[in-house]
């Protein structure tokens, strides 16, 4: 059985359940994440570390093919998570990431290895910041169900994407 059929249907147990995105802490359906009978909570994170923080000038570009061009002066932070680590190419201008608890939109393009967020505020940020692309950090967060309406995919596609090689800390 699915968690769909491990938290809907008991009679499918027979003597195996393969609770697949439950095991994440992530209800397969709204229906059973309405009926709520298990409390779920998600326990997968996707975090970083700031690798650089680079000030942008008038008409200065980053990314891929000059993607994104600076109007004013500005900083960006280079966060090294891109889409070979599964992180979907496809949510700039949509997607945010955490650093110190607030959110940062991202911009220019999610290349191979890194991208990059708008620092835009007075929130300093450094080098070896941490950075959170799913998960939680202070009183926000983002959620698989988030990333993937930015990505136009399901949850399903966003947790099972990441890559096996991305380093893993079990607790």
């Amino acid at each position: 059985a699915s968690s769909d059929g491990t938290l809907d249907l008991p009679s499918s147990h027979l003597d195996m359940v393969r609770p697949g995105i439950a095991l994440y802490g992530y209800y397969p359906s709204e229906k059973t994440q309405k009926e709520d009978r298990l409390a779920l909570k998600p326990v997968l994170q996707l975090k970083c570390r700031v690798v650089d923080v680079k000030t942008l000038h008038p008409g200065d570009s980053v990314s891929y093919h000059r993607k994104y061009t600076a109007q004013k002066m500005e900083k960006i932070a280079i966060i090294p998570i891109g889409y070979s680590d599964g992180y979907p190419h496809n949510v700039v201008n949509k997607a945010f990431v955490l650093i110190k608890g607030k959110r940062f939109p991202l911009i220019a393009a999610i290349t191979a290895n890194h991208c990059a967020a708008f620092l835009e505020g007075n929130t300093p940020v450094s080098p070896g910041d941490e950075v959170v692309l799913l998960g939680n950090q202070g009183k926000e967060k983002i959620t698989a169900e988030e990333i993937a309406g930015w990505a136009e995919v399901s949850s399903y596609k966003i947790l099972i994407s990441l890559s096996p090689f991305l380093p893993k800390i079990t607790k």
